[in-house]
């Protein structure tokens, strides 16, 4: 129903040579009156054992190409907190850059660590 509508996508991620589900990742596009208004928002779960950087180099090089042509969106953003290092390395390593702007939520809070690719 949430895709139909147009809310939300929820995908899960399967780790093909263990043969088990190692994350979800979630998208939506934002409609703000914010720097990131009309952009992807992108969510990736994974194991304590998945968050290192290959393996999420792996994911974010898979999904980030398509993002843009799935939901007319003019970017992506997606969360990684400074003390997300390999992530942020991941993120780098495909062309995500930390944004100097914050997020700013419908209840007027301001939310940081967010990275974005156009």
């Amino acid at each position: 129903m949430s895709y139909n509508n147009g809310w939300f996508v929820r995908l899960s991620i399967v780790d093909k040579k263990q043969n088990s589900t190692i994350g979800t990742i979630e998208l939506c596009l934002r409609v703000s009156d914010d720097e990131f208004n009309n952009m992807a928002i992108l969510r990736v779960d994974v194991s304590k054992e998945s968050e290192n950087e290959d393996t999420l180099f792996s994911i974010f090089s898979l999904i980030t190409p398509h993002i843009n042509d799935l939901f007319g969106s003019k970017g992506i953003i997606t969360k990684a907190p400074i003390y997300a290092i390999d992530r942020i390395s991941a993120l780098k390593r495909i062309g995500y850059t930390e944004s100097t702007y914050p997020l700013k939520g419908k209840n007027g809070i301001m939310y940081y660590d967010y990275w974005t690719i156009k």
